[in-house]
């Protein structure tokens, strides 16, 4: 009976052995699955920090260019405003003379206001 007692000491020493080696795997497991995933959720913010910060240089990029653009839009606007008031202020005193005569004589009667003088 002693070898029978043996092999079934030496059956139930193999059977807790594997239950002790199933658990450590299964942690271990457990344990590789958490890092992997600590891991993936760093990837995940580096990825999403990195696209966050090209985001945001690519729109202080187009900030950039559209500020440059009204720039230009409003230096050229300026231009042609101040070369369209120096147009009129050179004809200001004959485009008045015309449509005071248009307005208010006979057609054949031209006002001169100098023609006294």
């Amino acid at each position: 009976m002693n070898e029978i007692d043996d092999v079934i000491k030496n059956v139930i020493h193999i059977d807790k052995s594997a239950c002790e080696q199933r658990r450590k795997v299964k942690d271990q497991l457990r344990q590789r699955e958490e890092e992997v995933n600590s891991q993936i959720d760093n990837l995940k913010k580096t990825i999403i920090d990195d696209k966050k910060k090209q985001l945001k240089e690519t729109e202080e990029k187009e900030i950039k260019k559209a500020e440059e653009e009204e720039s230009s839009i409003t230096k050229e606007a300026n231009t042609k405003c101040n070369e369209m008031e120096a147009v009129f202020q050179k004809n200001k005193k004959s485009f008045t003379e015309e449509m005071f005569n248009k307005i208010f004589l006979d057609k054949n009667t031209v006002y001169n206001p100098n023609k006294d003088r």
